[in-house]
């Protein structure tokens, strides 16, 4: 397999974007379209963009907020701001309807019905729409991006600026293209108390659920990351993780 290095000072300057192996196909044909999906839907965003994290760490940080969104709807969060809902909703059903009730109870069920699409999934990884990959970026302009965890570009981005971030593990020369795998490779890079207070239980949460898989032994010295264009990894044959 041909090597394409990533400097390793590149990875606090390039964009990342993380998806589903499911989709690599689509988008090494078209690249990546602005739209907003599942996800955005979910946290109840409507913005249309494609999605990016400015720097490997904030990558990581968007993974581990999308975990810990996940684990809590699915569990008391969900429970709570269902109950509460369904509370209002009586409240207002039993008062004057007038135009502002009728849309507030409208949109009331709204929030039950995204809750309860969160909860049809069965796992984590159906939440996200299968096994996780990451994408690199080059050569876009995004603007305005102050949340560097979630920045939005609003226009198609060539397959020509997407690389597939691939860990190699020299030792045994594999190549692992499994998002985790490269979640537990950064672990020794940026720990826990790297992270900002508010981030660190979701990135504590994803790093025990990553060590669960047993990804713990993956030594610094004997890995590297490497960026594969998204159009030469069509010929290439790179050892995924789920496979």
């Amino acid at each position: 397999m041909l090597k394409y290095h990533a400097k390793g000072e590149d990875f606090m300057d390039k964009y990342y974007h993380f998806t589903s192996f499911n989709n690599l196909d689509g988008i090494m044909n078209n690249g990546l379209i602005p739209q907003s999906g599942f996800r955005t839907y979910s946290i109840d965003d409507s913005n249309s963009g494609v999605f990016l994290s400015k720097g490997i760490d904030n990558s990581i940080k968007m993974y581990a907020f999308m975990f810990g969104y996940y684990n809590k709807v699915i569990g008391y969060k969900g429970t709570k701001e269902i109950n509460d809902c369904m509370s209002e909703i009586d409240a207002l059903s039993k008062s004057y309807k007038n135009g502002f009730t009728e849309l507030r109870i409208k949109n009331l069920y709204s929030v039950i019905d995204r809750i309860n699409s969160i909860r049809s999934c069965s796992n984590f990884l159906q939440y996200i729409g299968g096994y996780p990959c990451l994408l690199s970026i080059c050569g876009i302009d995004v603007k305005d991006s102050v949340v560097l965890e979630n920045c939005c570009y609003d226009d198609v981005i060539s397959p020509s600026n997407i690389s597939l971030v691939n860990l190699w593990d020299k030792y045994n020369n594999v190549y692992y293209t499994y998002f985790d795998a490269i979640v537990a490779y950064l672990k020794n890079k940026y720990p826990l108390n790297s992270f900002s207070q508010d981030h660190r239980e979701d990135i504590s949460n994803l790093y025990n659920y990553i060590n669960s898989f047993g990804f713990i032994n993956f030594n610094p010295c004997y890995c590297d990351l490497i960026d594969v264009p998204i159009l030469n990894y069509k010929n290439q044959k790179v050892r995924a993780l789920n496979n």
